[in-house]
């Protein structure tokens, strides 16, 4: 009986609400480079046959309460906006917010995200700066 308990209490301190969301840019033809700055440095780009840009955001959150995980999403916790340098030849995708620490019930309320981009073939470069520790790096292009 000890046993059974101890398994069913793991699996719910282990459940986590997890949704994907996407989000798509156009682009000038000009754009040859692209920045990235979100808060998590697990961004993975694929070249496509296409002229816009498409975001997929895998989002989990360390709880098995779906609805509030909803609730952040719809208040535009993981929106992405894009903003073009001068010369329209750098296009850079942001998180619209500053992401606080989620905290429920007194404890902290662990957050993963994930991205794929998907990237018209006329786009030459890829950086990506991690909001979580400010470095910037060149990001390898899947074919």
């Amino acid at each position: 009986m000890i046993s059974i308990l101890m398994v069913i209490g793991s699996t719910i301190s282990f459940a986590q609400a997890s949704k994907n969301i996407h989000q798509l840019f156009t682009m000038k033809e000009s754009i040859e480079k692209l920045n990235i700055n979100v808060p998590s440095s697990n961004i993975q780009i694929k070249k496509v046959k296409s002229s816009r840009i498409r975001v997929e955001i895998t989002v989990k959150l360390e709880t098995p309460n779906l609805n509030m995980l909803e609730f952040l999403i719809d208040k535009g916790r993981y929106e992405l906006v894009q903003e073009t340098n001068n010369l329209e030849t750098e296009l850079s995708i942001s998180s619209k917010k500053n992401n606080n620490v989620i905290i429920i019930k007194g404890k902290e309320c662990k957050e993963e995200l994930s991205y794929i981009v998907y990237i018209p073939e006329s786009i030459e470069q890829v950086s990506a700066m991690s909001l979580e520790t400010g470095e910037r790096a060149v990001v390898a292009i899947d074919n």
